[in-house]
């Protein structure tokens, strides 16, 4: 499986009914591109947006990266939608089989769970390789946490101390990077 975590803002003058059309219809193609298994949005409440996305392997998300109606709205998204985004396209890895050669990977941690009133934050922050975190919310309650850490030395803690009990966590590794930002 890979997993593709998008990160975006939106411009201030963003045409929100023009965005909504063309979401809909990126994901009336994507459910439909083979290897697709599933889908899902998240916000916070300062407008930044996460979006997950499953493929069964990087073919299938290589194809639906060079789809043609794909590539017209990236570009278009670039132009008249985003401020900023960002996509991490990643391998998702068993922790209990991490390969000892790894551990000096980049690791990206997506957590979700109905759990409103607890977040990893604390918890993550003082582990080995911490860089960033980030809390976001679907409008159907669920919850996801993107956790990001220099290198794969908190893996064993994340276990062992239970950091990921009572939520669905995908350690990934990084497989590709595209970043955009207006200036």
């Amino acid at each position: 499986m890979v997993v593709v975590v998008f990160r975006s803002r939106l411009r201030d003058d963003v045409d929100v009914p023009a965005l909504e059309s063309a979401g809909a219809r990126m994901y009336e193609l994507g459910i439909a591109m083979p290897g697709f298994i599933s889908y899902k949005d998240f916000a916070t409440d300062d407008g930044e947006f996460l979006s997950l996305v499953e493929f069964a392997d990087e073919a299938s998300v290589a194809a639906w990266g060079r789809h043609p109606e794909h590539l017209a709205v990236q570009e278009r998204g670039r132009r008249e939608f985003m401020s900023a985004y960002r996509i991490l396209v990643c391998l998702p890895l068993d922790e209990l089989a991490f390969p000892e050669s790894r551990q000096d990977a980049r690791i990206v941690g997506v957590f979700r769970s109905e759990r409103a009133d607890a977040s990893l934050l604390d918890a993550v922050r003082a582990l080995p390789g911490f860089v960033s975190h980030a809390r976001f919310a679907a409008q159907d309650g669920e919850h996801a946490e993107v956790v990001e850490f220099a290198d794969g030395e908190a893996l064993p803690s994340l276990g062992a101390k239970g950091f990921t009990s009572g939520y669905r966590a995908q350690l990934c590794t990084p497989l590709r990077e595209h970043v955009f930002a207006t200036h």
